[in-house]
């Protein structure tokens, strides 16, 4: 399982029960369009949550920061020590929430979703290989993705607590992740060398589908850990009575 290494902080306090903030608005579990319910709700708070909200724990989208990411070593396509720090996120302001399935037996939901662009701006560290190719460097970097599909599937339970509540809780979640396109541009590049870097730059973009299967994984992750961080800790707060009415 590849692993991230992105630091996605929560603060840990005493817990009050809270009801849903006033842009979330909930679904009754006895609708017979649950699932169309969820969604439009879903969609009319998207503008909302992406601006982040102290009181319920909701960090900001719009960007989206991650202080660090690793790509492991030894990938097949990008075989070197690959470091993005400093990202944000362009772009999830616009995230379409296509689709809702909710499954009250199974204790699952699926949320779908399509951004129309995610600009990604960092510093990066690169040094190995890409494909045949050696590859040197650091500095700014910029990574766009267009029409980007995300899948956010999640489990949970739901759990009694002594203020005589009964929360949900997140046990498993998972993002998938595809792009229609992938555009990479690595700035200083062999010590600045403009021939060199160019050429690789064009090489990146050619190879673009290789790319995206390496590094891909890790920006899913780091975008699920963000979706993750928004439902947990809104779960935590709000009894589960007021996400789903009688």
């Amino acid at each position: 399982m590849l692993r991230i290494a992105a630091i996605l902080t929560t603060c840990v306090a005493a817990v009050v029960a809270l009801t849903l903030p006033p842009y979330v608005l909930p679904c009754s579990k006895s609708d017979p369009n649950l699932n169309a319910c969820a969604r439009k709700h879903g969609r009319d708070a998207i503008p909302r949550l992406v601006k982040g909200d102290n009181k319920y724990r909701i960090p900001v989208l719009e960007p989206l920061t991650i202080p660090r990411i690793k790509v492991e070593g030894g990938a097949r396509h990008v075989g070197s020590s690959l470091t993005f720090t400093d990202m944000k996120f362009n772009g999830l302001s616009q995230a379409d929430l296509q689709d809702v399935r909710i499954d009250m037996e199974k204790m699952r939901i699926d949320w779908v979703m399509q951004v129309p662009r995610i600009v990604i701006l960092c510093q990066y560290a690169v040094k190995g290989r890409v494909l045949i190719l050696p590859i040197i460097g650091s500095g700014p970097a910029n990574i766009t993705l267009t029409n980007v599909s995300l899948v956010y599937s999640y489990d949970y339970k739901l759990e009694n607590r002594t203020d005589g509540e009964t929360y949900f809780e997140l046990t498993d979640s998972r993002l998938k992740f595809d792009t229609q396109r992938a555009y990479i541009r690595l700035d200083n590049l062999f010590n600045g060398d403009r021939f060199l870097g160019n050429s690789m730059n064009r090489f990146l973009d050619d190879h673009w589908q290789d790319i995206v299967k390496e590094v891909g994984p890790y920006i899913a992750d780091g975008i699920g850990q963000a979706i993750k961080q928004i439902i947990s800790n809104i779960a935590k707060l709000v009894p589960y009575k007021y996400i789903f009415t009688e």
